[in-house]
């Protein structure tokens, strides 16, 4: 079974970003989406941003 579990992007570095997850904050792999920005919603699993989601969804 895989859980992947929502972001908010709060800064960029590259390739990485630096995420609020569940009230904490953690480094992920952006590379995998295109045009990654601040404010973002992204789903994260195992280190990984897979995409983009809309922050209602």
């Amino acid at each position: 079974m895989c859980l992947a579990v929502p972001g908010r992007i709060l800064a960029l570095e590259g390739t990485r970003a630096t995420v609020e997850l569940a009230g904490n904050t953690v480094r992920v792999d952006v590379s995998l989406i295109e045009a990654p920005a601040v404010g973002d919603w992204v789903v994260i699993h195992a280190g990984f941003a897979l995409e983009k989601v809309d922050e209602e969804a």
